[in-house]
């Protein structure tokens, strides 16, 4: 089939590398942590990048810069010293992302993206609550409008309308299996000219372990209130060989994330409402999996566009679909493929997912 056409500008950082680190730091809930710093390296490496200049490299043309997140507020290291929880951005090394459990001295982040929403916060707890993920994990949460306000070395700062998106309690992958062995990661984020989306994915031997949306809807349908927007961070479980970016995550299962007034309650202390993935389906399934080969006739692969819909109370319905975000046949992709193929590679396939792509060589070990 033809190929698509990026609608957004965006600036693609491709084929970034974590070089694998597994000392130890002092600190966390039994006197020494055990988070790795390849993932505290990563994360730190992910926040710098949101909150970069840059210009767009891939997308219709007129190339302008980026619209950054910033950082509102955090706690961290500041430098490699104590950790202190104010308006700067305390995130500078390594070691200043300190993992410990509430209410014990750990870091957070709170992120500000305002082509979202004026005050569209995110805010990143970095938790270890376990052993699980080396004790390296997180909570994600999403505040729409009200913004995160408060926060301390031992608490972070909440908001009125926030959304939870990972827990440990709830859901604690992100960064794989619980190893003290230091890994190499590589990693690629999209972010729109305008601000109004961004995509993270990261890969550990070319395994795409978690994938991170932040974005507006394309073509919201009327009706939809309040602030329109769809997030998640999402792997599959704690597992080096979890693949986060598959039909069977988030076409099978909503994954996808958005906030509604009418949905908080008792029964919903996080704030869900959740959203599925669609597909062109025939016969059992999503065209991808039905379609093992490429068309008899043009030789070409299928891709189709994905759209949004949930079965929540209150907002059952289609709302929408996803900006430059497509699907692929799983016959492809393993561990990536480029289009066109052996040609400029304006698009890349990792897994089940088709993004836009700046003509290089896909790296994913």
């Amino acid at each position: 089939m033809t190929l698509p056409t990026l609608v957004k500008n965006y600036h693609l950082v491709s084929n970034q590398t974590i070089t694998g680190d597994a000392n130890l730091d002092a600190g966390g809930p039994s006197g020494a942590c055990n988070s790795t710093r390849d993932r505290r390296a990563l994360m730190l490496a992910l926040k710098d990048q949101l909150i970069a200049a840059g210009t767009s490299n891939i997308g219709p043309g007129g190339f302008g810069a980026v619209t950054a997140w910033t950082v509102t507020q955090s706690c961290g290291g500041n430098n490699g010293g104590s950790l202190v929880a104010n308006s700067s951005d305390n995130w500078v090394l390594n070691t200043d992302l300190v993992f410990n459990t509430s209410g014990n001295a750990h870091a957070w982040t709170v992120l500000q993206q305002t082509g979202i929403a004026a005050t569209f916060q995110v805010c990143i707890d970095l938790q270890q609550s376990s052993n699980s993920e080396d004790g390296a994990e997180i909570e994600v949460w999403v505040s729409q409008s009200a913004g995160f306000t408060g926060g301390t070395t031992t608490a972070r700062p909440t908001a009125t309308d926030q959304l939870m998106l990972v827990s440990p309690a709830l859901f604690n992958g992100w960064a794989g299996a619980n190893t003290l062995t230091a890994r190499t990661w590589k990693w690629n984020m999209w972010r729109a000219e305008d601000g109004s989306v961004t995509y993270i994915c990261y890969f550990l031997a070319d395994v795409p372990l978690c994938l991170w949306i932040f974005a507006k809807p394309e073509s919201p349908a009327t009706g939809w209130s309040g602030t329109q927007f769809v997030a998640a961070v999402r792997s599959n479980g704690t597992s080096d060989t979890g693949n986060a970016m598959t039909y069977e995550l988030w076409y099978d299962v909503p994954s996808l994330k958005t906030y509604r007034a009418d949905r908080i309650s008792t029964a919903n202390p996080y704030n869900q409402t959740l959203i599925y993935m669609t597909a062109d389906t025939f016969g059992l399934g999503p065209f991808g999996q039905e379609l093992t080969v490429a068309n008899d006739v043009t030789g070409e692969y299928a891709i189709g566009k994905i759209g949004l819909a949930s079965v929540e109370p209150g907002f059952i319905g289609r709302w929408g679909t996803m900006y430059d975000l497509y699907w692929g046949q799983t016959v492809l992709g393993n561990p990536f493929d480029t289009y066109p193929s052996g040609g400029s590679k304006t698009w890349v396939q990792f897994q089940d997912f088709i993004l836009g792509w700046d003509g290089s060589t896909p790296v994913t070990t």
